[in-house]
């Protein structure tokens, strides 16, 4: 019987120990596909995030808001005109004629009132701060109000007559929210145009009934609607002054900034307006 030895040489002990080329190749492969699907997961990672976040934003931006609210329908509300009739003639400025004038008017108001959120309402955001519900709201209005008007009027020889008016007007508001936990306040200019018209009874030359009725709208962020209704008795004490007491309805609406609550404030009671009349010319 015979044998064989086969002497192991060390080139054959390395060529031994070594993985073949395929294996190499296989094994390279493999860790670079493990290195995509690392870089395309994190990538989507962060577009899932990202969408997310930019759904949750848009979100918030759409989340309803409740708007902040004031009511108050015994307010006592002074002011004063003044008007200038372009053709007066011979008569009394502050007699009710037919003609054309220019009226001039101020008025201010504080109004306060208490606004409560029930359980489940959405919330009140003003001015960067947040109410959350349930919650006891007061909302405190400081409201001013200046407007300059071309006025026509026409009796047509009867006691019964109309008027019709056009002009600019400028509020002013200065509205405060607290809760027993915070306080945002915040104050809004803005300017607009003013439409009104009324029907009048002129009872005799220094004595007459007055129903009028006003609107005012404006496109900038603060006061952009104002509805106003008046009845008043006017009486003319001398031939510059007359004096109007009644009742006066007003309803005012705006908004703060996009996603802020809006605002609605309702105030009405009875009035007394100093009247200034004078004849230009005189």
């Amino acid at each position: 019987r015979s044998s064989r030895t086969m002497a192991v040489t060390p080139a054959s002990r390395s060529s031994g120990n070594r993985a073949p080329p395929d294996l190499l190749r296989m094994t390279n492969m493999n860790v670079e596909e493990h290195q995509n699907a690392r870089f395309h997961s994190a990538a989507l990672t962060r577009f899932f995030y990202g969408s997310l976040t930019a759904l949750v934003l848009a979100g918030c931006q759409a989340i309803p808001t409740t708007p902040i609210e004031a009511e108050d329908t015994s307010v006592f509300q002074p002011s004063v005109r003044a008007s200038f009739n372009v053709n007066g003639g011979d008569r009394a400025a502050s007699e009710a004629r037919s003609g054309h004038a220019i009226e001039i008017g101020y008025q201010s108001t504080r109004v306060s009132s208490n606004q409560s959120l029930s359980g489940g309402q959405a919330p009140v955001y003003y001015n960067g701060s947040t109410f959350l519900s349930p919650n006891q709201l007061r909302n405190d209005f400081d409201f001013s109000y200046s407007d300059i008007s071309w006025r026509m009027r026409e009796f047509g020889g009867r006691p019964f007559g109309f008027e019709a008016f056009a002009g600019i007007g400028q509020s002013s508001l200065g509205l405060a929210v607290t809760s027993p936990a915070q306080r945002a306040s915040r104050h809004f200019n803005t300017t607009g145009l003013q439409l009104g018209f009324g029907l009048m009874w002129r009872m005799n030359p220094s004595s007459s009934l007055h129903a009028r009725t006003s609107y005012y709208f404006a496109t900038d962020t603060g006061v952009s609607d104002i509805t106003k209704y008046e009845l008043y008795y006017a009486n003319a004490f001398h031939k510059n002054l007359s004096l109007r007491a009644g009742y006066a309805d007003w309803k005012v609406k705006g908004s703060s900034e996009s996603g802020m609550s809006d605002f609605q404030l309702h105030f009405a009671g009875p009035n007394l307006v100093l009247d200034c009349n004078f004849n230009l010319g005189d």
